[in-house]
């Protein structure tokens, strides 16, 4: 079973004529949870500042998530295996919203160094997009798809 219910039941409750909000947060749960459903870690990224330290962690205009999912294949040269990292950086939108000017500019940045880094704001896009885009490897079944690595 796929774990985007929770963006299914809150569909259907705005389908009965409720009244409810879809927050930025919202569609950065059902999408973790979809991906993490999918192998992938899931690191919360912010900017903060230790008063204590005097030091700043983080970027200016990096994305709200960093998602990191490992694959093994078969050592050709060498006895153990090697690990292959697949990495994702997203930004999250309420529908209509655009990054600010410093986020494009981590954005275009790190998309220069070949980073896949993508800017959401719809639950429904985003998972039509993960089944098209060749990353997904599990089917809606929960299996797992046989052309992938692990």
């Amino acid at each position: 079973m796929a774990p985007y219910i929770a963006a299914y039941d809150l569909r259907q409750v705005l389908t009965e004529g409720a009244e409810v909000k879809l927050l930025e947060k919202h569609i950065e749960q059902a999408c973790t949870q979809l991906l993490e459903w999918d192998g992938w870690r899931s690191f919360k990224m912010e900017q903060n500042f230790s008063e204590r330290k005097m030091k700043r962690t983080g970027e200016a205009g990096m994305p709200d998530r960093l998602y990191i999912r490992y694959s093994y294949c078969a050592a050709l040269l060498v006895p153990y295996r090697q690990a292959i990292s697949e990495v994702l950086f997203v930004e999250y939108k309420l529908s209509g919203q655009n990054p600010r000017l410093d986020q494009l500019a981590w954005h275009e940045a790190e998309r220069r160094r070949g980073a896949l880094v993508l800017v959401v704001d719809s639950i429904e896009s985003f998972r039509e997009w993960y089944s098209a885009s060749g990353l997904q490897r599990r089917n809606s079944y929960g299996f797992l798809r046989s052309n992938k690595l692990q």
